[in-house]
């Protein structure tokens, strides 16, 4: 979606995820506002109301994604390896998530939000819809390799004990 003017107030019983392909925006949400910018995804939970005030012309991507299928996938993603507290199920929560998706990831994030639209659009079998979702959440989960313990640097700097483990 293209937005050059302020969208109102809306609610959905499903999950929104948007992605901020470029610009920038303020999301006004029932307990606040946050302001996005090009690179950003949010994880807005359902049921609350939210509206968008770009900043000038702003290009989001938006799915919505049945929130039970969230719930039931939740137990997979380990807070470890979470880059932000995806905490799905609570259903008091009203404040949307921000992720800061790093450059090399974001037109991975952005790909795999495309094909999970095609694919609603395209009525896939129901197996191919779940592995896109579950492919968009692996990519939202994944560590960040430069905050990995994993990384070349951190590994070289513990094993120089320039970085204490334990």
């Amino acid at each position: 979606m293209l937005h050059s003017a302020a969208t109102g107030r809306v609610a959905v019983d499903a999950t929104k995820v948007m992605i901020v392909n470029s610009g920038t925006t303020t999301l006004r949400h029932e307990t606040g506002e946050v302001d996005l910018a090009a690179g950003q995804v949010v994880l807005l939970p359902p049921g609350h109301w939210y509206a968008g005030e770009p900043a000038g012309l702003v290009i989001t991507t938006t799915a919505y994604i049945d929130t039970a299928f969230l719930e039931e996938q939740e137990r997979w993603i380990t807070q470890s390896s979470a880059p932000a507290p995806l905490v799905l199920s609570d259903s008091h929560r009203s404040d949307p998530t921000v992720l800061d998706v790093p450059s090399t990831v974001f037109p991975h994030v952005n790909a795999s939000l495309q094909r999970l639209i095609d694919g609603e659009l395209h009525h896939l079998p129901t197996l191919r819809r779940l592995s896109l979702a579950v492919d968009l959440l692996d990519i939202l989960t994944r560590p960040v390799p430069e905050h990995s313990p994993e990384h070349p640097a951190v590994g070289s700097a513990v094993g120089t004990g320039d970085i204490k483990s334990g």
